[in-house]
């Protein structure tokens, strides 16, 4: 579901939307499932660096304070250039 509708995360159960396994595939199928992730995991730098190794286009729906992380942004660039 979510492959088609990034907003399906939204509605998922509180336990799978908590579930970093469970957000890593969603959003390895569809980039922006990441804006329906908690908080606590969209602020996480390795979580989000995990994740767009799943999918490099979730970088452009990262937190805005990741995006303009030079470091963070060359880090996620160089693995996907792996």
């Amino acid at each position: 579901a979510v492959g088609q509708n990034a907003a399906a995360l939204q509605h998922a159960p509180e336990d799978l939307r908590s579930d970093q396994d469970f957000v890593l595939v969603a959003v390895g199928q569809n980039a922006a499932a990441l804006q329906h992730a908690p908080e606590d995991l969209r602020s996480d730098r390795g979580f989000v660096l995990a994740a767009v190794g799943q999918n490099a286009a979730v970088l452009q729906h990262a937190p805005e304070d990741l995006r303009s992380d030079r470091g963070f942004v060359l880090s996620a660039v160089g693995q996907n250039a792996a």
